[in-house]
C-alpha cells in the first residue's frame, strides 16, 4: 500500500492534513469514474518517506481533514452518488480510527473548486470557492 502514491495509482480529492509534522493524504479518487478509495498514506519529511497507515472507514473523497492535538480529524465526502455525513478520529499511536459525532448536513469539498449535482444527480460547474460545499437548507 505504501506505493500508492510512489506512482502506481494517481490520486485526486483526498483529504490532507498535518498531524505531528507527518502530511496525511486520506481516500481521493482512484480512478477517472472518481471511484473513492479508503487508503490512508502518510509522508513523514524528515526521513523523505512514505509509509502506509490505516485503511479509513470506507472509501471516500472530498472529504474535509484536520490535524488536532496530535489526532487526525475527517468528516464528510463522498463516494460516487453518496455523500456523507459521518466523521472519524486517527490516532496515529493506535494506527485506527474511531467514530465521532456525524455532522448535522452531507459536506464535502475543499477549499478550491467545488462540483454540485443537480436534481438529476449530474455532475454540473467547476466553481472556485473558498469554502466546503453545503447543499442549501429549504426552510
Amino acid at each position: 500500500m505504501a506505493q500508492h502514491l510512489l506512482g502506481l495509482r494517481p490520486v485526486a480529492a483526498p483529504g490532507i492534513a498535518v498531524v505531528n509534522g507527518k502530511i496525511y493524504v486520506v481516500g481521493g479518487c482512484a480512478d477517472s469514474n472518481c471511484t473513492a478509495s479508503p487508503d490512508v498514506e502518510v509522508y513523514d519529511p524528515t526521513t523523505d518517506t512514505w509509509s502506509s497507515a490505516a485503511n479509513y472507514p470506507h472509501g471516500n473523497s472530498w472529504e474535509s481533514c484536520g490535524g488536532i492535538n496530535g489526532k487526525l480529524y475527517c468528516a464528510g465526502g463522498v463516494n460516487g452518488s453518496t455523500t456523507y455525513t459521518d466523521a472519524f478520529v486517527y490516532d496515529p499511536a493506535s494506527d485506527s480510527w474511531s467514530p465521532i459525532a456525524s455532522l448535522p448536513i452531507d459536506l464535502w469539498g475543499f477549499s478550491g473548486r467545488r462540483r454540485e449535482r443537480d436534481a438529476r444527480g449530474q455532475w454540473r460547474g467547476h466553481q472556485r470557492v473558498q469554502h466546503s460545499h453545503q447543499p442549501r437548507i429549504r426552510l
